[in-house]
């Protein structure tokens, strides 16, 4: 039990590491934008990447499992993991203050989520966690943006596109 919590802290680590990687490197953002043009953040914001940003984020990962030796079991419960979290921190529900209070101080929610989606890019490189949102904390990363009703999701300047604009506007 305590292999597993080590690997699933350690992995989320890594892809809070990805995740910030993705948005300071001009060629990664090409592919993450896709994510992020998204104009209505929810739960179908979770699963809208670019196949080109999974592809280089599947080979990032397996580096870290091959050189730390995560077993398999740990790999899918944490992948499990990061799918429930990542469908609850892109939904567009608004927690009880008091429970949003709480829980956010050890994990992501959407209220910390959608400011990662807010329009201004100030904000949009903030608040990098899957899972925890100590990370964000602890590398200086956490954005003092409320969230509002009225945020503007999106890319700063930018409008989004259909599909197939989507699949091609990395290689551009």
């Amino acid at each position: 039990m305590i292999g597993l919590i080590f690997d699933i802290i350690l992995l989320d680590l890594f892809i809070f590491w990805w995740h910030r990687t993705v948005h300071i490197i001009p060629f990664f953002w090409r592919f993450h934008e896709v994510h992020h043009l998204d104009e209505h953040l929810d739960t179908t914001s979770a699963i809208r990447f670019h196949f080109g940003e999974v592809l280089f984020s599947v080979l990032a990962r397996a580096i870290v499992i091959i050189i730390f030796a995560i077993p398999f079991s740990s790999i899918v419960v944490f992948e499990a993991m990061v799918l429930v979290f990542t469908l609850f921190h892109h939904s567009n529900v608004k927690l009880p203050h008091r429970l949003e209070n709480t829980i956010s101080k050890l994990i992501v929610t959407p209220s910390i989520h959608w400011v990662h989606h807010h329009a201004i890019r100030k904000d949009a490189d903030s608040n990098y966690g899957t899972i925890f949102s100590f990370w964000d904390r602890i590398f200086y990363t956490n954005s003092l943006t409320k969230r509002k009703s009225a945020m503007k999701i999106g890319v700063e300047g930018k409008k989004d596109k259909k599909f197939l604009e989507l699949l091609i506007s990395p290689f551009k």
